[in-house]
């Protein structure tokens, strides 16, 4: 409880925020069938609304960072929950399916600035030694998210209509800018007249490049095993497909967990936290490859792995801020980029592996080998820190 009595109210108010944009950003998986068929169209057709949300948001946060980085950051937040308001008014107001389509490439513009801007904030905003949780709580938005704002906006589509859900984010964005707009202060802005050129100077550094392949390598080790976690549940370990859903939400109290542990650790040692929990994550994959038999065991090591995952996220997150001082707001927006980028290229490595033969049990050895040379770059960057510390 200590932490709280450091972190300012509005910072909840982010958090809600978060929670909102997240569950608007991951629920249309759950929402495809419905779609398909109030639009008779098929669902490799709605897939789109999912790929094409995800390619929104790698190359439409930075350009939206970089346009908004003179201007108030306050104003900025605002105006990006406003367009996520817009968009998923958009989408549940959508009277055919392409019209639905502009409504998500819009609503995909906004995420990886909101978290840029939104932890940058929220870094700013807390005491020195809460920096990390702080943006830890952030994301704790995010995890909330993908444990409770995803599965009942899923059952709301199949119960109600799937209108329903867009309609619950867009009351959950207009709640979220009401309290910003009301508790977080007008001084919240860049503080120097900005030169975005000069500020993507900073990206030819080697820590910040380390930082963003660091993101990408653990989402990747991580999503080439839960993009298929369904199949892994039922065909491996043996949960019926009726408990699937329980399952998913009992790994998912993990999420917070590992948020708010991650935020602890990244304000003591980044370093350190970041070589023993890439190590962790490599012998858990590893473990869970050989312990799929017993379905006790696995279903432990899934949310010990699922805990690790995301206690290391922020230290990333932070780390990237850090990295990159000059430009913080850019250097944010282009993690949560990376954190896509991996996503991307582990649905396309492990679709490619298991069309081309390979079995299902061998995932979470292609997840360890992501984050075995995740947990190189993580000693290579600790060498150059420590020469660029020196260097002073």
């Amino acid at each position: 409880m200590t932490f709280f009595k450091h972190v300012p109210f509005v910072i909840l108010a982010l958090t809600f925020a978060a929670f909102g944009i997240s569950t608007g950003e991951f629920v249309m998986p759950g929402l495809l069938v419905q779609i398909a068929q109030e639009f008779g169209i098929g669902v490799d057709k709605t897939g789109l609304l999912v790929s094409a949300y995800a390619f929104g948001v790698v190359f439409g946060a930075p350009t939206v960072a970089a346009l908004c980085l003179k201007f108030n950051r306050k104003y900025v937040l605002l105006f990006l929950i406003g367009m996520f308001l817009l968009g998923n008014l958009l989408c549940a107001l959508s009277v055919n399916y392409t019209m639905l389509l502009a409504a998500r490439i819009l609503t995909a513009l906004c995420p990886g600035a909101f978290f840029g801007f939104a932890t940058v904030t929220a870094a700013e905003l807390s005491s020195p030694a809460y920096r990390t949780r702080a943006v830890a709580l952030v994301f704790v938005g995010t995890t909330l998210a993908n444990m409770l704002g995803v599965p009942l906006g899923a059952a709301l589509g199949h119960f109600f209509t799937w209108r329903a859900v867009f309609w619950i984010v867009v009351l959950i964005s207009a709640c979220a800018m009401v309290a910003i707009a009301r508790k977080l202060p007008n001084s919240a802005r860049v503080e120097k007249q900005v030169n975005t050129k000069a500020e993507f100077i900073v990206f030819k550094r080697p820590l910040v490049l380390i930082s963003f392949l660091l993101s990408a390598l653990l989402n990747a080790g991580f999503f080439v095993i839960y993009t298929y976690i369904t199949p892994i549940l039922t065909d491996l370990i043996g949960v019926p497909m009726a408990s699937v859903s329980l399952v998913l939400f009992m790994l998912g109290i993990a999420l917070p967990i590992g948020t708010f542990v991650g935020g602890k650790l990244g304000d003591k040692n980044q370093s350190a936290a970041l070589i023993g929990l890439f190590s962790a994550l490599i012998v858990l994959s590893v473990g869970l490859y050989y312990g799929l038999g017993s379905a006790v065991f696995s279903l432990i090591l899934l949310f010990c792995w699922n805990t690790l995952v995301f206690t290391t996220t922020p230290i990333l997150q932070t780390m990237a801020i850090d990295n990159a001082y000059e430009a913080p707001h850019l250097s944010s927006t282009f993690n949560q980029s990376a954190f896509n980028v991996g996503v991307v290229v582990a649905s396309a490595c492990g679709s490619l592996l298991l069309q081309s033969g390979m079995a299902l049990q061998y995932l979470p050895i292609i997840g360890a080998g992501f984050l075995a040379i995740g947990l190189c770059f993580v000693l290579l960057y600790i060498r150059l820190k420590k020469k660029s510390i020196q260097a002073y």
